[in-house]
């Protein structure tokens, strides 16, 4: 429903900027909060299953979305000079869509640079070494040159996948809700993940992934009695 509505304010919003009605009727229209359920992702097995199931170019693609969270659209308008091999950056500075093109980013939280891990930086050299690495302006995931590829190909290659692998059935997303759970479990902050993300805002990370940072505090207990029990004089 949200994306239905998304897709109608723009419509109406470009029919006021055209002078065809008076005024957008979405202004003041606030969406009820969807129940997100149960989060589906992949473990990093299953992650690693789905890459040597899936076809090239979309392995590639795969391994970027579950290796640095980036949305789908944001990994589709990646160019060569995006990645930084020697700083270890993926630079993100727009995204893409089939109805809008490219786009600068809708916030300024999702223009970032992300870390490029090692693995990730190995996948991505070996595959472009074997087929020439493209110039500074070219995408990294295109089969003309000038347009990304198609999203709706890319999901059913996705499908595919997780057949092949025979694993359950995830949405593409899950890549990215797999690298917050695995950037989590490894002690990030929700601050480092936000950024990483593109979220607007801290809050708006931890609501959707507070369930995910572990809550043991058995671990810390030791350091927080010590803490306590170093402050000076004795409690009567």
């Amino acid at each position: 429903m949200g994306r239905c509505f998304r897709y109608f304010r723009a419509c109406v919003k470009q029919a006021e900027a055209w002078d065809q009605i008076d005024r957008a009727p979405t202004v003041k229209i606030n969406l009820p909060r969807s129940y997100a359920g149960e989060m589906d992702f992949l473990e990093p097995g299953d992650i690693r299953r789905l890459l040597d199931a899936a076809r090239e170019p979309e392995r590639i693609l795969f391994s970027v979305l579950a290796m640095s969270g980036l949305r789908l659209g944001e990994a589709l308008a990646l160019r060569s000079r995006d990645v930084d091999y020697k700083k270890r950056r993926i630079r993100v500075t727009r995204s893409w869509s089939p109805q809008g093109g490219f786009q600068e980013p809708k916030t300024p939280t999702s223009r970032r640079s992300v870390p490029l891990i090692d693995t990730l930086a190995d996948i991505l050299r070996d595959y472009f070494d074997g087929r020439g690495h493209p110039k500074l302006d070219d995408l990294l995931f295109t089969f003309d040159g000038e347009k990304p590829l198609d999203p709706s190909n890319v999901r059913k290659r996705f499908l595919e996948a997780l057949n092949a692998a025979g694993l359950k059935h995830v949405t593409m997303h899950s890549l990215r809700h797999s690298y917050a759970s695995i950037v989590l479990g490894q002690g990030a902050s929700i601050k480092a993940l936000q950024h990483a993300l593109g979220h607007a805002s801290a809050t708006m990370t931890l609501n959707v992934y507070a369930h995910l940072i572990p809550e043991d505090m058995d671990a810390s207990s030791d350091r927080i009695n010590e803490v306590f029990a170093n402050m000076g004089g004795k409690i009567e």
